[in-house]
């Protein structure tokens, strides 16, 4: 019977050998030090070393001696779950293989018990920086494990005194979106009967979404008011799905008035609209024209297709994650951060609806 024998890991000694170099030089090559004079020709031959003799740096005991893990801690409540804003995850992890760091995801699904235990656990193994995301454009209060710890915000704000370790938040630009997809449709000739479909008062059916609609109809009716015209007619929802914009719309319509332009504070209140626009015989884009926000898989399915806003979640993801990479790369880590406030722009993808 063959005795298995237990494998071992090349040492640094013997991958500095190989490659003829010192151990210290080696010891910066594989450790993605860029503050030495190493020729590329000699990083070169010691990786290539370390790939001919099977070498894995020993993880945590360098992070012991260094102080630094290379790795970043991503807390999320829904994104790595929800198809609508995973691509943020996508953004991230661009920008942190560009500066060979490690991205670890902790998924709280909202639980305030699990975003404590999971943070906690994940801190032990000494990561560097935090982002803190949410699925949702909306202000958050921070969990205590965090105020130590160089973090950044993405798709959510907070009280930035009371966390000296916030470096910047990241969030989508929500009220020039709103002024960009009204001057499209004045541009287009709508400048009469203009409603807003989407209520932004707080609701027991969910907090967050007034927050994003809010700042969109600010936007809105900024642009109406630089042009001497009536803000917008509010029409209230009770939440935020393709039946609460059919019934709002379609009782909107059985109290008659002119009604020329509609702009939906997302997709799902959009489609319904559709339906209850389709039931009154309006032809979409000829007799009412539709706007909206989110630019989902809806958009461009519906019939005719609907102009809408997108949310940039791969932009803001790879935003925050340069930002926080580029706060670890410099020379000032004990410094107190100054606070980066982004706010990524949001493209119309226009279609028939207008």
């Amino acid at each position: 019977m063959a005795v298995r024998t237990k494998r071992t890991n090349p040492t640094l000694v013997e991958v500095a050998k190989h490659a003829g170099v010192s151990r210290s030089t080696a010891s910066f090559v594989l450790s993605g030090r860029t503050d030495q004079r190493i020729s590329r020709d000699t990083w070169q031959r010691v990786e290539q070393a370390a790939k001919e003799l099977g070498y894995r740096p020993n993880a945590y005991a360098r992070t012991l001696s260094t102080g630094v893990s290379n790795s970043i801690l991503l807390v999320s409540d829904y994104i790595a779950t929800t198809s609508t804003a995973n691509s943020m995850i996508a953004g991230i992890l661009d920008a942190a293989m560009e500066t060979r760091k490690s991205v670890l995801l902790a998924e709280t699904r909202g639980n305030a018990d699990t975003e404590h235990r999971l943070i906690a656990d994940m801190l032990s193994r000494q990561i560097d920086a935090v982002i803190y995301a949410s699925m949702f454009t909306r202000g958050v209060e921070l969990p205590r494990e965090l105020r130590d710890i160089p973090l950044i915000l993405l798709n959510c704000w907070t009280d930035i005194t009371r966390w000296p370790s916030a470096i910047g938040s990241v969030v989508p630009a929500e009220t020039d979106a709103g002024r960009a997809i009204t001057e499209l449709a004045l541009e287009r000739g709508y400048s009469t009967g203009i409603a807003f479909l989407g209520d932004t008062s707080k609701s027991p059916y969910n907090d967050w979404k007034p927050l994003a609609f809010a700042k969109r109809l600010e936007g809105i009716c900024a642009v109406l008011g630089e042009r001497g015209l009536p803000e917008p007619e509010l029409i209230p929802v009770g939440d935020w799905t393709v039946q609460a914009g059919f019934q709002a719309v379609d009782a909107r319509l059985s109290a008659g008035g002119g009604l020329r332009l509609l702009i939906c504070a997302n997709d799902q209140l959009a489609f319904g609209a559709y339906r209850a626009l389709n039931r009154a015989g309006l032809r979409i884009g000829r007799d009412v024209g539709v706007a909206s926000f989110d630019n989902t898989d809806i958009a461009g399915w519906l019939e005719p297709g609907l102009t809408s806003v997108t949310l940039p979640y791969y932009e803001m993801g790879k935003q925050a994650a340069t930002i926080l990479t580029d706060y670890l790369a410099g020379d000032d880590g004990d410094a107190e951060p100054e606070f980066a406030k982004v706010s990524i722009p949001m493209a119309i993808v226009e279609r028939e609806s207008l």
